[in-house]
Order: structure tokens, then C-alpha cells, then sequence
């Protein structure tokens, strides 16, 4: 029995024109640079969720306390509003203006635990204020145009507190 020679399976392909990669036999010509787009694509990709870290305003600390402050601009909003679960107090600051609410900033806030002593006495950046507190009892004083507001805060692990303070 005479037996057939073995054939090439890349034989019968036409051949890439110069400055185009061919993959494994029988894959499609790739363009190299559809090439260098896919692997752009695929790097921002990669990168984007660094940028929005990058966003965020920078920590500051009071004390043994570390909080931020801001979301002026839509890449620093972004960022504030992704970090709001990851700490135990977030703070959103909005003021009505013809019926409508609008982000504020430059509220003065000052935390105290409960013997009275400031732990926090600083002004928001922008609408947006996180606050890294440990479990237990605090109040919250909150003064935007010469208006205050006060809220008790109970602070529990792993049950991050979200409040918006809006001034109508």
C-alpha cells in the first residue's frame, strides 16, 4: 500500500504581505497596526482603575484620624463617590437653589467624641467628605453659610455610614 506524503497545512495559505504577522495556521492576517490598537486598548484598560485612585484628593490626617475631602470636577466626584463604602463616614454636601440641589463646598465640619474633645476641625474641599473613624459614639456639627446642622453618629465596623446634609 503506497502511502500519501504528509502535506504542510500551511501550504495551500497565501502568503502575508511584507510588514503583516501571520499566527498559527489557518488564523487570519493581523494588521500590525490593529496589533498595537488591541494592545493599546487593552493597557488603558488595565490602567484605568489606577487613574481613578489617582483622582481621589489626598488624605489627610488630624490626630490619629485620616480623612479627604473634595469632588470638585467630574474624575475627583468619580473617585470620592468609589472610595464612599471603603470608609466609615461619608459626608455629601448639597445646597437647594431654585428647588433644585446642587453640590457645596467649603462646609466646616468638626467631629467630637463623647467627652467634647474635637477629634476633626476642618473645611470641605468640595461636596464630598470621607472620614476614617473607629466604632463608637460621635456628633457631627456641619456649618455651611453660618447654618449648622448636627448629627449623632454611630459608628460600627464593617457598617459604613452614608449621609447627605443638604441645606435648603
Amino acid at each position: 500500500m503506497r502511502r500519501r506524503p504528509e502535506r504542510d497545512s500551511t501550504a495551500s495559505l497565501p502568503r502575508a504581505p511584507a510588514g503583516v504577522a501571520r499566527g498559527s495556521a489557518g488564523s487570519r492576517l493581523v494588521p500590525p497596526r490593529l496589533r498595537v490598537a488591541v494592545l493599546v486598548c487593552a493597557l488603558v484598560g488595565a490602567v484605568m482603575p489606577a487613574l481613578a485612585a489617582d483622582a481621589l484628593p489626598p488624605v489627610r490626617t488630624q490626630g490619629l484620624l485620616r480623612w479627604t475631602s473634595g469632588g470638585i470636577g467630574l474624575d475627583e466626584s468619580k473617585a470620592m463617590r468609589a472610595e464612599m463604602g471603603k470608609w466609615p463616614v461619608s459626608l455629601m454636601f448639597t445646597q437647594r437653589s431654585g428647588g433644585r440641589a446642587a453640590y457645596a463646598s467649603d462646609t466646616h465640619v468638626v467631629v467630637t467624641d463623647t467627652a467634647g474633645n474635637s477629634l476633626i476641625d476642618a473645611t470641605a474641599d468640595g461636596p464630598f467628605m470621607l472620614i476614617d473613624l473607629p466604632p463608637g459614639q460621635y456628633q457631627l456639627s456641619a456649618t455651611l453659610d453660618g447654618r449648622e446642622q448636627i448629627r449623632a453618629l454611630d459608628v460600627q465596623a464593617g457598617k459604613p455610614i452614608k449621609l447627605n446634609l443638604d441645606w435648603q
